[in-house]
């Protein structure tokens, strides 16, 4: 942020957001004279106006009850806590998303509604590019929606328009600094996780990290087995938690449950015509599996297809505002199933859709299915005694979804601000009172010391893993995963970035702090600090040990850890 607003911008780039983002941020920083309080401000502002505007578009939609319930589910989401407290450019566009839906879902739709809607999509486009997604399902829905021709047409392009309006300084500012409109570029993240690749397609997408945004689509065949991979296995398996343990399930402790209200919450009508739809269309799409795709990479389509079907059905039945975040829903699974996604970032987005669904299977559902299984011939008085036991048993249920939620956040924000492991953690609990050693922080407020005392440490340039100990000194930052270069090579040729491909030199170069995307600088690190990790190059895992003979003789040693095995190293080069 601060190199753009200085002018020297040609030399950032921001692979996955715009730069909206770094400028606010360093805007506010120059105000407040603290970038990371700045940060956390907007992320709390942007979490307290997901809940709040959350519950308005569901209270637009649904009864006060499931706007309410669906509300609780967000607002105790432990993922939408965490952000909430975390340096991060993540909830303020969702924030932004969300609050432009809220004027599409109102009862009397206006023309100045969808400017408001388009215009807060516009800006939010210019902090990362997912609300296109809210911007295609407003164009969709304004398209079905049961208005005249005349107001059709001028709203869609109206909301076409003011996004283009205001996401024009972004647009503007992209084609005269870097010659295009768009400078994301997703092919780094293909590269790195996609299902299927090729050693080849894979040093094609690294190599063109800053070229050719369009790499992703040069092996059709590669694109097309990830794309349905994705879609039909990739994203139900981390949304649900299929495989991993992270996930941005309804209930993350047992991610896999969160399943049963979403699919619940769709209100499917038990009927022979149902059942019928559901078993031909299930058998299909089965034997279209088997034949042209995989059962294990796409099982997940015999689940969908059916309930897509279901839906087609049904259209008619649906509150057409709800009809809305199925759209959204829909086209997210459609552009977004291009990247794979891993990340419980990715599906924040979903909540809009997946938190109201929740709240109709506890609120709606679950109470019929009492009244089914229970005696239709007690007397009106046991009925009545019956029917608050329903809503208390659902109270609890959904109280202790919450309470589970609450102890998640509380174990994972632990993990992430200690780096202890969950075993520990919870063993800490059970003596809450005694005082406990945080090595990480230890660590960290003792390199961090050392630096702060170093001479000319503003101008010095730190390499690490983390940003850290360069960021809290005031120290300059060379960003590195200690895997880059050849296995083997010497550790002056690793911190000179001697023999690293150009993709590693750049991806360590737009990550370090000041960025430096064209390499300008060929910086050499005054400091190191080696936090070992077993993924890391066994070459460079000597630097734990001070004595071994293969560290050189011009690294001095600042600390050792007494926890663990890090290291911080001063680099003389004059002697």
């Amino acid at each position: 942020g601060r190199q753009i607003i200085a002018g020297v911008g040609e030399n950032v780039s921001l692979l996955n957001a715009g730069p909206a983002g770094p400028v606010l941020f360093a805007s506010l920083e120059s105000v407040l004279k603290d970038g990371l309080f700045s940060i956390k401000i907007i992320s709390l502002l942007s979490g307290t106006g997901i809940v709040f505007f959350s519950y308005m578009v569901f209270k637009n939609i649904f009864s006060t009850k499931i706007a309410l319930v669906g509300q609780l589910f967000i607002a105790f989401n432990p993922w939408l806590g965490i952000l909430s407290t975390s340096p991060l450019n993540d909830l303020l566009p969702i924030f932004m998303s969300i609050l432009s839906f809220y004027f599409i879902t109102k009862k009397d739709i206006k023309l100045t509604d969808v400017i408001f809607s388009a215009s807060i999509l516009g800006i939010a486009f210019m902090f990362r590019a997912q609300p296109i997604i809210f911007l295609f399902a407003i164009i969709v829905f304004l398209i079905i929606l049961e208005k005249k021709p005349r107001f059709k047409i001028s709203a869609v392009t109206l909301l076409i328009v003011f996004f283009v309006l205001c996401c024009s300084p972004m647009l503007l500012y992209n084609y005269t600094v870097h010659d295009k409109m768009i400078d994301s570029n997703s092919n780094y993240y293909v590269a790195v996780h996609s299902k299927y690749y090729t050693q080849e397609w894979k040093d094609f997408l690294l190599d063109n990290m800053d070229k050719d945004a369009n790499a992703i689509f040069s092996n059709p065949d590669l694109f097309s087995k990830n794309y349905f991979y994705n879609m039909f296995y990739g994203q139900p398996s981390n949304l649900f938690g299929f495989d991993n343990k992270v996930s941005a399930s309804l209930i993350p402790v047992i991610p896999i449950i969160g399943a049963i209200p979403v699919l619940g919450g769709l209100k499917i009508p038990a009927s022979k015509k149902t059942l019928i739809t559901v078993i031909s269309t299930a058998v299909i799409t089965t034997v279209l599996v088997f034949l042209l795709g995989s059962f294990q990479d796409h099982f997940f389509a015999i689940i969908i297809m059916p309930l897509i079907v279901l839906g087609l059905q049904n259209i008619q039945k649906l509150d057409k505002k709800f009809l809305l975040l199925i759209i959204m829903a829909v086209i997210f699974s459609i552009l977004m199933s291009m990247v794979p996604m891993s990340s419980y970032k990715h599906f924040l987005y979903l909540w809009i859709f997946l938190a109201p669904l929740c709240s109709i299977f506890f609120i709606s559902l679950i109470p019929k299915l009492f009244l089914k299984i229970q005696n239709t011939k007690l007397s009106s008085t046991k009925f009545l005694e019956n029917q608050k036991s329903s809503k208390v048993a659902i109270s609890v249920i959904i109280s202790l979804i919450l309470l589970a939620n609450l102890g998640y956040s509380y174990v994972t924000i632990e993990v992430i601000t200690t780096g202890n492991s969950v075993d520990i953690i919870l063993e800490n609990l059970k003596s809450p009172f005694s005082d406990k050693i945080n090595p990480n922080k230890s660590d960290l407020n003792n390199i961090v010391t050392i630096l702060e005392n170093q001479p000319d440490i503003e101008n010095s340039y730190v390499m690490a893993n983390y940003i850290f100990f360069a960021d809290i000194a005031n120290a300059k930052w060379i960003a590195v995963h200690f895997q880059e270069g050849p296995e083997g090579d010497s550790i002056d040729n690793y911190i000179t970035r001697e023999n690293w491909k150009d993709w590693e030199i750049f991806l360590s170069n737009i990550n370090s702090k000041p960025m430096d995307r064209h390499y300008l600088n060929h910086v050499i690190p005054d400091y190191l600090i080696y936090n070992p990790k077993l993924f890391h190059h066994e070459s460079l895992k000597v630097l734990t040990d001070p004595t071994n003979s293969e560290i050189p003789e011009n690294f001095e040693l600042l600390y050792k850890s007494p926890y663990s095995g890090i290291t911080a190293y001063k680099i003389n080069h004059n002697g």
